[in-house]
């Protein structure tokens, strides 16, 4: 055997050996980690003004301690985005431009006032500029209220509408979100783009003031401290200032105002006013928005909420497919059932985006039942996913005879390493996780599942056999066995096919990819990838965080997205982290 197949050999020892001791790790201590914060600049007028401010001591109260919020500040239409462009020669342009320079901005927010002959001119000017040197940068739009509020019911009779809230309800949807925003992320795909209604805040506090709803003595115009608007013009007082911060910190960093540590100064209860405002707006175009193809399929993007909102119906052992077993040392072969659970939305929606999870447990062990799966399944069961956890075979399934169910060749290799039993049984959960997903696309209609929005995830081993299963080829793992060497391939429906959307890796690596391009010489990794999340411990001794960077090397070698959420001082299987406030579910 030449040198370099020994060293191969050695390294896919070392490769199943790491994965084979991830079980030991699967229950770390779930407390999360400290928090951190985006680094931000913000762009605006004196209506935006405020709610910037007010985010900054609210971020700060709310444990976000790497919080900075740079605002660049001009009042009235100076303080749009292309005013801002326009006069290149002004301190503030210059400011604009040398923050953005720096290259580690993470959200860039900007007022929504626009030209009417070009709504989008200034922000698509910003965004371009913002991009060279932030290429991952997150863009808010804020919408403010209608000013002059003494006129507001005669401007909304001149629109055709009855009232203020029907009028500010065009301004946000008609004009800024179908006008603007829609526009901005046909021209910047990779960009996430979203909007917060902070109008609302003054509109909303404007009509309890004068049905009684507030709890305070407020007047509609006077002081600041006292009143909801300070002038003519309609600028915000307290009361409003405070709301709208809420609106920010909760459209942001998704903090549960319920149960915020913050005192507004006023007995009324903002912070359920400002949750109210997040939950009414459009989730298509919050923070956690479902972006839509460029070319989108017949049933459009699916409706996903951010919040849970949906009761979850659960369908639990589920035959997906057959699979070969031996018992103890018999050479006889038998067929096992694989099962799988579904956790599906109590919803009428036909147009439901699927995410199929896969256990880690070094192949040896685990369960499609874990707490944490459960857990993540109601978390995206609730919010409209069909969610969908699925067993394999796994080392207690092979007894000692390994012939017909792994292919010879692999055979051929895995039986030279100490991890033998691992290396067999990491070809089958690729095979199996195959099988599994064929039988969804064959039962999407079932389901209501848009089978162009799927996403593979696992944590650990579970990660690896997503990957493959989001980068292999269909045929991959699949036909290097014949049906008369293994007839339960019949029961796995081979006339499925399937496109993976994006793919989720907790902590996982591309061992099983590097030992199939080493037996059959091939690298399956191109531009055409599945966008890849990855969450991973810089700590982790079991999967070691260099694996998460080899995968980052790998995608960015081919020009495919991938995105590493580095868990500072956590290891192996972390469940329980947080980036910034967010949850790995939130964030994935």
């Amino acid at each position: 055997m030449n040198r370099s197949r020994i060293k191969m050999i050695f390294k896919i020892a070392s490769l199943i050996f790491l994965t084979s001791i991830s079980s030991l790790a699967q229950t770390e201590d779930c407390a999360p980690e400290d928090t951190q914060g985006y680094n931000m600049l913000l762009i605006g007028n004196s209506f935006f003004r405020p709610y910037a401010e007010k985010l900054n001591d609210m971020a700060s109260v709310a444990g976000f301690e790497n919080h900075n919020g740079h605002t660049v500040f001009r009042g009235g239409d100076n303080g749009r985005a292309i005013n801002f462009w326009n006069d290149s020669a002004s301190r503030e342009h210059q400011e604009i431009k040398a923050t953005l320079d720096q290259g580690n901005i993470d959200i860039f927010g900007m007022t929504a006032g626009h030209e009417p002959e070009d709504r989008t001119e200034g922000h698509r000017a910003w965004i371009n500029y913002a991009l060279q040197n932030n290429p991952d940068i997150t863009i808010f739009i804020a919408i403010p209220q209608i000013d002059f509020p003494a006129d507001w019911d005669q401007r909304a009779a001149e629109f055709g509408f009855e009232t203020i809230q029907e009028l500010y309800d065009f301004f946000v949807n008609d004009l800024v979100h179908n006008e603007m925003v829609d526009q901005l992320r046909i021209e910047f795909p990779s960009t996430k783009i979203f909007t917060i209604p902070t109008g609302w805040a003054s509109v909303n506090l404007d009509r309890m003031n004068m049905d009684g709803e507030l709890l305070d003595n407020i007047s509609r115009f006077g002081p600041q401290a006292t009143s909801i608007f300070t002038d003519t013009k309609g600028h915000q007082g307290d009361i409003v200032r405070e709301t709208g911060g809420l609106v920010w910190l909760k459209s942001i960093y998704g903090v549960d105002l319920n149960t915020f540590d913050y005192e507004t100064g006023f007995n009324t209860d903002l912070p359920q006013v400002a949750e109210d405002i997040v939950k009414n707006h459009d989730s298509d175009y919050s923070l956690c928005f479902s972006q839509s193809d460029s070319e989108p399929n017949d049933l459009g993007t699916p409706n996903v909420k951010c919040e849970s909102t949906y009761d979850v119906i659960i369908e639990e052992d589920i035959t997906y497919a057959e699979g070969l077993s031996h018992d103890g040392t018999s050479p006889t072969t038998s067929a096992i059932p694989l099962k799988l659970d579904i956790y599906r939305p109590d919803n009428d929606s036909e147009n439901r985006p699927v995410y199929m999870f896969v256990h880690g447990g070094a192949f040896s062990g685990g369960s499609k039942k874990q707490e944490a799966i459960v857990d993540q399944a109601h978390y995206f069961a609730s919010r409209g996913w069909v969610f969908i956890s699925i067993d394999y075979r796994l080392t207690g399934d092979l007894g000692s005879i390994f012939t017909g169910i792994v292919p010879q060749e692999w055979l051929d290799v895995v039986s030279q390493t100490s991890q033998a039993r691992q290396g067999v049984a990491m070809y089958m959960a690729q095979r199996d996780s195959k099988a599994a997903m064929r039988w969804i696309v064959a039962n999407a209609d079932n389901y209501n599942i848009n089978t162009d929005y799927i996403t593979v995830g696992g944590g650990s081993a579970g990660a690896v056999t997503a990957l493959t299963l989001g980068i292999s080829n269909q045929e991959d793992f699949r036909d290097e066995i014949s049906l008369t060497d293994d007839p339960t391939l019949a029961t796995t429906n081979l006339d499925q096919t399937y496109e993976i959307k994006s793919i989720v890796d907790h902590w996982g690596s591309n061992n099983a990819l590097e030992v199939y391009g080493f037996i059959y010489g091939t690298n399956r990794f191109d531009s055409n990838d599945p966008p890849l999340f990855i969450a991973h411990g810089i700590e982790d001794p079991t999967v070691l965080f260099s694996e998460a960077e080899e995968l980052v090397h790998l995608y960015d070698s081919t020009g495919a997205h991938v995105e590493l959420n580095t868990l500072v001082g956590r290891g192996h299987g972390p469940w329980g982290a947080t980036l910034n406030g967010k949850s790995l579910s939130d964030l994935s």
